[in-house]
């Protein structure tokens, strides 16, 4: 049974294509400054715990063969971190990466989950300086998802396909 009520509105459809979009930054910090409970709670609830919510649902209504796309950041990177500001954030998102890992290793090859960057997009967070129109943005993260071999179930991809660390 699922956690919410997207499994009953979804009941016996089937997707090619699934897209988890959720994210908010949180405080914005720019070290170590310990983070208040409630708004740890509120970043790590809505950028990884949905994921963790949905994603049996998702399954369930992914067609053999489907993708599930996973919105996440470079931010979430330990590999390619040089900067501890937006940490709470930091730490959701390399939170999210390891469950989409999870999911990839659950899914096997009945289809594909994938974790993305979508590039430093024009968006309320992101902010009119931001390097990447939205549409641009998102053409980019569809054509990958398309494009990306079974094997890359798990991965972490900057929107134009580019393999990111971890």
């Amino acid at each position: 049974m699922g956690c919410s009520g997207l499994s009953w509105g979804i009941d016996g459809v089937r997707f090619d294509r699934i897209w988890h979009v959720a994210g908010i930054f949180g405080p914005r910090t720019a070290g170590v400054d310990p983070p208040v409970q409630q708004d740890f709670d509120m970043v790590m609830h809505t950028n990884v715990l949905g994921f963790m919510r949905l994603v049996p649902q998702y399954f369930d209504a992914l067609a053999d063969g489907g993708r599930i796309g996973v919105l996440s950041s470079k931010m979430g990177s330990i590999g390619l971190r040089s900067s501890p500001s937006g940490w709470t954030y930091r730490a959701s998102k390399a939170a999210l990466n390891s469950t989409v890992k999870d999911a990839a290793l659950v899914l096997g090859k009945r289809g594909m989950v994938v974790a993305f960057h979508p590039g430093w997009v024009q968006t309320d967070m992101g902010g009119t300086g931001a390097d990447i129109p939205v549409d641009r943005s998102v053409a980019d993260l569809r054509r990958t998802l398309d494009n990306l071999k079974p094997s890359d179930s798990g991965g972490f991809f900057n929107h134009d396909g580019q393999a990111l660390a971890w």
